[in-house]
């Protein structure tokens, strides 16, 4: 009887943990905090384009980052521009902050193989969006 106790408590637990609504500035926190990036935490931040550079400014304020930190940041900004055809806000697919934030990386890094990373991701995101243009006939701003 325990036993059937035990398990209709883990599934109502899990049915709850499934149902909580998680906002993009959480999740990205989490993959930040724990260097971490789930699936379901890509799909969320792979439809945010530069609005995930946006929050990326709100969770890490003055934080000092650590190089694992600063690869997370990257993952991150990069994912946000994988199909910049699928970020749900238009205007969100040009990455205006996220250039702001590779730029900010870039200044306060001193180590030569994270600035070949950042210059890797923004060469990444450019190519995305400059694909995109071609593509679609988007027009920049």
């Amino acid at each position: 009887m325990k036993l059937i106790g035990t398990i209709c408590c883990v599934l109502v637990l899990s049915a709850i943990a499934l149902g909580q609504n998680t906002s993009p500035e959480q999740i990205i926190r989490r993959s930040i905090d724990t260097g971490i990036t789930e699936g379901h935490d890509q799909k969320v931040i792979g439809i945010l384009g530069d609005a995930a550079a946006v929050s990326l400014t709100k969770v890490l304020g003055e934080r000092k980052l650590t190089a694992s930190e600063t690869d997370s940041v990257l993952g991150i900004v990069t994912g946000a521009f994988a199909d910049p055809s699928m970020v749900a806000d238009i205007s969100d697919r040009e990455p205006k902050t996220s250039l702001f934030v590779l730029q900010y990386l870039n200044s306060i890094s001193s180590d030569p193989r994270l600035k070949v990373r950042i210059a890797e991701a923004r060469s990444y995101i450019l190519g995305r969006y400059e694909e995109y243009v071609r593509k679609t006939g988007a027009r920049k701003n």
